[in-house]
């Protein structure tokens, strides 16, 4: 069907085309034709449009809807002509390629990571052993036993064993730079004679033994055995060990009996 416009309208629709047809009086499948200005066109009002809110509407036929629904799948957008070409495409990405680069770049921060956190670590523990100035170590004790061999007794460095056995729990012991020490010893008693069990009512002192050089705490700082014998000692060696202390040896030492025998010893910690 093809109905002319005025030169208003006419040119209104051809302006404004479906936009227009919307709020005209046009229905779906109308041809207008428009002259204006001594030129002119027509104009076809698109299918898939409904006829203005008011207008007369015609029903459709299935084959009308079947062809609405092949020009939709053809044109999606009823604006779109044929003219304008669709929006490009995007590459589909492949995301295994991406989580492989992804688990790669993973694995390469976790190197740096570690290399860094082994790099802290070892710095940690410099500035600890540093901070601690700690020349020896020892863990664990050795209770005396008077002979060594049948018929010699068991010296250690020139300082001789006492009459009697004894035997120790437990013992730890750290001798810093300045010479300072800390024993503490658990379970200091006598193995062997009539006073097997006890303490012995003795006091005790340290030595440290770097090769054949002798440091030890004051005799008079003495401190007693505990009845379970259990000690501390925390004193100063005179006079100051060498940073290098060679075949470290630590010896408790009794302070009541003459000679200041050795009642144990302690087992040095070796530093890797």
């Amino acid at each position: 069907m093809v109905r002319a416009l005025s030169r208003t309208n006419c040119s209104q629709v051809a302006r404004n085309k479906t936009a227009d047809a919307r709020h005209s009086f046009l229905q779906p499948n109308e041809t207008v034709t428009c002259k204006a200005a001594g030129e002119g066109w027509t104009f076809l009002v698109p299918k898939i449009l409904r006829a203005a809110k008011g207008a007369d509407s015609t029903p459709q036929s299935k084959t009308q809807k079947r062809n609405r629904n092949v020009k939709r799948k053809n044109f999606p957008h009823p604006l779109l002509s044929e003219n304008q070409s669709p929006s490009p495409t995007r590459e589909a990405i492949d995301y295994r390629d991406t989580g492989a680069v992804g688990r790669r770049l993973f694995v390469r921060k976790l190197g740096i990571a570690g290399v860094s956190l082994a790099s802290v670590l070892a710095l940690l523990v410099t500035s600890s052993a540093m901070a601690d100035d700690i020349v020896v170590k020892f863990k664990g004790g050795i209770g005396v036993i008077p002979a060594s061999t049948v018929g010699s007794a068991n010296v250690v460095q020139g300082i001789q064993p006492p009459g009697e056995p004894w035997v120790i729990r437990a013992l730890r012991a750290e001798v810093k730079q300045d010479g300072r020490i800390h024993v503490e010893g658990r379970g200091l008693l006598l193995a062997g004679g009539n006073g097997i069990g006890t303490n012995g009512r003795q006091k005790v002192f340290a030595t440290l033994i770097c090769g054949t050089a002798l440091f030890s705490t004051p005799v008079a700082n003495a401190v007693p055995i505990a009845d379970d014998g259990d000690f501390t000692i925390d004193d100063v060696l005179s006079p100051v060990p060498p940073l290098d202390c060679a075949n470290p040896v630590l010896l408790i030492r009794s302070a009541a009996v003459t000679g200041n025998p050795w009642f144990a010893a302690g087992i040095p910690v070796v530093f890797e």
